[in-house]
């Protein structure tokens, strides 16, 4: 799917509180958003410069225009961040209510949404993008679960928008299933698992099997558990570039017991518990489908 990103005034309304310091972490931020995006070809940044420069960007008043041409009003870097825009994105000549009907526009292979440093009353929350990583990453997920398409794309998408997670590739056979039924209950754990689960483990003082049950009712997930019984069925086998092949035990599981539709439709994510010790730890999903 095609993410097209509008970038114009109502991007950088200042919300009445924001200090300098805090207009300025939002920038960082969409400049690290952009450079993430800016070469991939599913993402694409539109920018309406006609009436950018004169809007309100600092809590005195200034505008991007007087940051431009005074970089002492905030940060030296700051009129590098707006010229990397410039050049990244794409002119468009586009006034309010004519972007809000671009907007509505949408299907299975393309989405729109207007990128803001905080979210705006006059358009729906599903076509907003905050302007930082974590902003992106919501809002693909939403279209992820609304557009899962199918199993080898859903599996596919999921390796891009939950990092800290490893798909097993052969969940394309296991969850063909349930991509139409389950798509937006397997965004919402497979979000909880990836942003949530090692910083909740490492903070957690309980056994681990007590731990699951806590981190399903504080995500709203319908359970998580052990199975209790050890076996051979849990060991998948993934394969680490150079490092050749690694088993992990994916014993470990969320639950799911309706699908999409408030029907009773029992899913799993069976997945590894990961190594908080190390750096950088990572979750390997084995399994997602029915009881194994």
């Amino acid at each position: 799917m095609i993410a097209s990103l509008y970038i114009g005034s109502k991007t950088f309304i200042h919300n009445g509180i924001d200090t300098n310091p805090d207009v300025f972490k939002k920038l960082l931020e969409l400049n690290g958003l952009i450079q993430k995006l800016k070469n991939t070809p599913d993402n694409i940044f539109y920018v309406n410069v006609n009436d950018l420069l004169t809007t309100r960007l600092l809590q005195d008043g200034a505008t991007i225009n007087d940051i431009i041409s005074d970089s002492r009003k905030i940060n030296r870097d700051v009129s590098t961040i707006f010229l990397l825009l410039f050049e990244v994105c794409k002119p468009v000549n586009l006034n309010f209510k004519d972007l809000l009907d671009y907007l509505t526009l949408e299907d299975e292979d393309n989405c729109n949404a207007l990128v803001v440093f905080n979210q705006i009353g006059d358009v729906p929350q599903s076509k907003q993008v905050i302007s930082n990583i974590m902003g992106w990453l919501q809002f693909r997920r939403y279209y992820l679960g609304k557009y899962p398409k199918t199993a080898d794309y859903f599996i596919a998408e999921a390796g891009k928008y939950f990092e800290k997670l490893i798909i097993h590739p052969d969940n394309t056979r296991y969850i063909k299933e349930f991509i139409q039924s389950h798509s937006r209950k397997l965004v919402n754990s497979l979000a909880a698992l990836n942003d949530h689960f090692i910083n909740d483990l490492k903070r957690s003082q309980k056994a681990y099997p007590e731990f699951l049950n806590d981190f399903a009712i504080n995500h709203g997930i319908d359970g998580a558990s052990l199975e209790g019984k050890k076996s051979d069925k849990f060991n998948f086998v993934f394969y680490e570039g150079t490092d050749g092949e690694f088993i992990a035990y994916c014993e470990s599981h969320l639950k799911i017991y309706k699908d999409d539709y408030n029907r009773r439709m029992h899913c799993r994510i069976y997945f590894k518990k990961p190594a908080v010790e190390k750096k950088d730890p990572l979750i390997y999903v084995g399994f997602i489908g029915k009881h194994l």
